[in-house]
């Protein structure tokens, strides 16, 4: 995630904190309901106390981080209430952005989605010509192949509140994980999909490309609260 600056200083030491802690918490480095000491990422983002809370406070509001009297602020852990929540939400305005896509994509917002196609393609045969029956979740593949999309959407609004839907429902998924590979078979029934959504895009087939995409979405929120059932993950 690239740090965007702001215009003053204040508003850049506020980005480069927010950017900074939301870095660290898609990679993983924090656990769900630790607390996040506002000193020590004070120290290591090279910012003072005031733009880490102001990045606290920030990331509160976008559902990342949870506060309490008692114990600070500390990463929030998505329930299976919340995973079906950002799935609708996602459902509802990635359709929308597929169908804006069919309409305005450019040869370079095509080009764009294509060669993430490419990609995903390339990772998934390399496992299968080793033999693996499993692959490991090439996850920032897919927020690439769907980010794509949004873009290809040239609709502002629409990109600044995907992004977060989607960046928080693959740290949901991997909130949850309780394994590290996926079987090849489903993994290539997800690149046929996106294939498909790529093809009525390049038509201009707008509504096709809307339904796709909620089909899509649908059975990612299904496939993903089946996960969580067969491992009996808690409310």
């Amino acid at each position: 995630m690239a740090i965007r600056m702001g215009k003053n200083k204040k508003n850049t030491s506020m980005e480069i904190a927010y950017q900074g802690i939301l870095q660290k918490i898609m990679h993983e480095q924090f656990e769900p309901g630790m607390p996040l000491r506002e000193d020590h990422l004070a120290t290591e983002l090279g910012v003072s106390s005031t733009p880490i809370r102001e990045a606290f406070r920030r990331l509160e509001y976008e559902g990342w981080l949870q506060s309490s009297p008692f114990r600070g602020v500390f990463l929030r852990k998505f329930t299976r209430e919340d995973i079906c929540e950002l799935y609708y939400l996602r459902g509802a305005l990635e359709s929308a952005a597929a169908a804006a896509a069919a309409k305005n994509a450019t040869p370079e917002d095509l080009e764009k989605i294509h060669q993430s196609l490419e990609s995903e393609q390339e990772y998934i045969r390399t496992y299968s010509q080793q033999g693996n029956e499993t692959i490991k979740p090439n996850i920032e593949q897919d927020l690439i192949f769907h980010a794509a999309i949004t873009d290809a959407a040239h609709n502002r609004l629409l990109s600044d509140r995907l992004y977060m839907l989607k960046a928080q429902t693959s740290y949901a998924f991997l909130n949850w994980r309780t394994t590290d590979t996926f079987s090849i078979k489903d993994s290539q029934r997800v690149l046929e999909e996106h294939w498909m959504i790529y093809l009525t895009i390049q038509r201009h087939w707008d509504d096709l490309a809307k339904s796709l995409m909620e089909k899509h979405i649908s059975f990612a929120r299904e496939n993903h609260l089946k996960y969580l059932e067969t491992y009996q993950i808690p409310e």
